[in-house]
């Protein structure tokens, strides 16, 4: 396994880290972590090089944490790196800061993290964050050595980054990244302004939830013929893994088949030529010439009030969005519990929707049955 340089720490992460937001669930609830297919799969990460393991207080409805705890409790410490995250996004109140963290380091069964980082900023969590006081309260703790790097991770317009990297020492940032974020997230302003400040930087979404793991029969042929028995995923991988000053992409690995085949690709990691970059140009503009609902599966927006699975309605457009017609969509979609047609568009998800979608927007454009306007 690949390992890149923390800053000037001389720690060595690996590569390729674990995101703990994914893990093999029991009959699809999000809060039953499947423990032990999970822990078969951590087990192998380990074994594998991977060192850095990514978790938050919210991941898996609360239940990653926990899990986290269980299985590392007879792990050596010196064998991996811990990450976890305030929830700055839910309504808390200063008194409340010293209770949540206290209460993920017993939850983690540890007695400090590694990285820990204030979950999604932009500008609302950004003034919440001010009013609160959690900054000066996470210094604290890193000056007792609770803490040994404090980052943040990001969801917002890079203005509001410029401001946060100017405002705070941040040990570290997490941004979206890959290949198609690059032009239509504007995550290449983002990697540029972490560059501009010298911020070690952390990917997440590599992949983009799974959506450039497969991204279309006529996409798919032009990268399988550059790289014959190569993965369509190992591409956005490759990408965001090759960027100077990325000391680590986290990938949320649900199968065996994810973990082994982003493994191979960080070990070690092979750059893309000149040529390679040509053909991935080629086959996302192909990609765009259909249209997929660019949801990353974050669940962040769950539990709907109405009970709608959005990430899963918005999973079932996508897996055909390459057909010509509609039908094949309405075909899966009337087999689907929780359908959209149970959205009220009262809007409680609008705020917590990393990608800024329209999500009762596209709901109902997809309970109609007509494809989502690009």
């Amino acid at each position: 396994m690949e390992t890149r340089a923390f800053g000037t720490t001389g720690e060595k992460l690996s590569l390729l880290g674990y995101g703990c937001m994914r893990f093999p669930t029991i009959n699809g609830n999000d809060a039953k972590i499947d423990e032990e297919k999970a822990g078969e799969l951590l087990r192998e990460a380990l074994d594998s090089g991977i060192n850095y393991f990514d978790t938050a207080y919210v991941y898996h409805e609360g239940a990653s944490e926990p899990f986290l705890g269980r299985f590392f409790k007879d792990i050596r410490r010196d064998r991996y790196f811990l990450a976890t995250k305030f929830p700055v996004f839910d309504p808390y109140s200063r008194e409340e800061v010293p209770k949540i963290f206290e209460d993920q380091l017993k939850r983690c069964k540890v007695e400090y993290f590694d990285f820990y980082l204030v979950h999604s900023l932009n500008t609302e969590n950004l003034t919440r964050m001010r009013e609160t006081g959690l900054y000066e309260y996470l210094t604290i703790q890193k000056q007792q050595g609770r803490i040994r790097h404090l980052g943040f991770s990001f969801h917002d317009e890079p203005p509001v980054l410029e401001e946060i990297c100017r405002s705070y020492d941040w040990d570290f940032a997490q941004i979206q990244l890959n290949y198609y974020d690059w032009i239509y997230y504007q995550s290449k302003e983002q990697y540029e302004i972490l560059r501009k400040y010298n911020v070690p930087c952390i990917i997440m979404e590599p992949v983009h939830g799974g959506l450039l793991a497969d991204l279309g029969e006529k996409p798919n042929a032009i990268l399988e013929k550059q790289a014959p028995g190569k993965s369509i995923a190992s591409w956005a991988m490759r990408y965001a893994g090759e960027l100077p000053g990325v000391c680590c992409v986290l990938s949320g690995m649900s199968t065996q088949y994810q973990l082994r085949d982003n493994v191979r690709t960080y070990s070690p990691l092979i750059p893309m030529s000149g040529e390679d970059r040509e053909v991935l140009q080629q086959a996302l503009a192909s990609y765009k010439e259909g249209f997929r609902i660019p949801c990353s599966a974050c669940r962040y927006c769950m539990p709907c009030p109405f009970g709608v699975d959005i990430p899963a309605n918005f999973s079932a457009y996508n897996t055909c969005a390459q057909d010509s017609d509609m039908q094949p969509f309405k075909n899966k979609y009337e087999m689907m519990d929780n359908k959209a047609d149970k959205c009220t568009n009262c809007g409680v998800c609008l705020p917590k929707c990393p990608q800024f979608l329209d999500i009762p927007g596209l709901l109902a454009q997809i309970d109609v049955g007509t494809p989502p306007a690009k």
